[in-house]
């Protein structure tokens, strides 16, 4: 699972950020730290809002008035399980077997899922306006990572 998290994040093996094989250079093994570290209140919120909509969904008045519901809160459930069958059914011997395409299917519903974890938390204006600052300081951070290998990486 460290691995899955910190390739989600950042670039575990080294594709992108520094041309594996090798260890990373300080400033980019200090970068994926800093991707990991700016990932997990995003995570958090996406792992929650899962769970509280698939809790929500569950409700005996919740499927009778909208059963679709249930199979958008299954649907990360499922790409996971799926995810995970097929990283332990098989194995790959340097271990990459994490492929963006295998979870795509699910990420509408991970987005929905976030969406109602952020909304949950933040029903006092304050909180919201704080999580907000928060995420969008993570994204600017990350921008350098993001436009890796166009025009504007250098402004970054």
């Amino acid at each position: 699972m460290p691995t899955v998290y910190s390739e989600v994040w950042g670039d575990y093996f080294g594709s992108w950020a520094w041309g594996a094989p090798g260890p990373p250079p300080q400033k980019v093994a200090r970068q994926l730290k800093d991707q990991a570290i700016i990932g997990l209140l995003p995570t958090l919120l996406a792992i929650g809002g899962v769970l509280a909509l698939l809790a929500a969904s569950v409700r005996r008045t919740a499927l009778r008035a909208r059963p679709a519901q249930l199979i958008v809160a299954l649907l990360p459930v499922a790409g996971i399980a799926g995810f995970l069958y097929f990283t332990v059914g098989y194995p790959t011997p340097d271990g990459d077997v994490l492929k963006a395409t295998y979870m795509l299917t699910t990420a509408p519903a991970w987005a929905l899922a976030f969406g109602w974890a952020f909304n949950a938390l933040t029903r006092d204006s304050l909180i919201r306006a704080g999580i907000l600052v928060f995420l969008g300081g993570c994204a600017l951070v990350d921008l350098g990572f993001l436009l890796f290998g166009t025009f504007l990486t250098g402004f970054f």
